[in-house]
């Protein structure tokens, strides 16, 4: 990674992690347009395209990301949800079920059983503390 794209991504996920959303996503869009071959930043740029409402976009992000990476659970979380929220329980149902195959096959704790809770990294640019919350959020359809 040359320094400069370096510097952006680790300006963008900062400002991202600091919930700074609107300065994060041109930032994230940059480096994303350098080399667009980074799932973090594609599921970054997902969850703030979902936390605005562009849920088309969010699942275009998300569907990226997981061509780079299958085995990226959040991002299949992320996704699975997204589907859900557009009313494409089919898809929602295929995600879910496939990230929770492969988290069993890599040996990781169940976020699989309350299937109805959204308390998993989606919509959560929060650090991790924050993502094991167990209160349903609001649809923001």
């Amino acid at each position: 990674m040359n320094a400069n794209l370096q510097e952006l991504y680790d300006l963008g996920t900062k400002l991202f992690e600091d919930g700074k959303l609107n300065e994060a996503e041109p930032v994230l869009a940059e480096v994303i347009r350098i080399n667009p071959r980074y799932a973090d930043v594609q599921n970054k740029l997902g969850i703030i395209a979902n936390l605005r409402g562009d849920l088309r976009k969010a699942a275009e992000h998300f569907e990226k990301a997981l061509e780079l990476n299958p085995r990226y659970t959040e991002v299949s979380l992320n996704l699975a949800i997204t589907y859900n929220d557009l009313g494409e329980f089919k898809k929602a149902q295929d995600v879910f079920t496939m990230a929770a195959q492969i988290a069993a096959l890599d040996g990781l704790p169940s976020v699989f059983g309350d299937g109805c809770r959204r308390s998993f990294i989606l919509i959560s640019p929060q650090p991790a503390a924050a993502v094991g919350q167990s209160e349903p959020l609001p649809n923001p359809g």
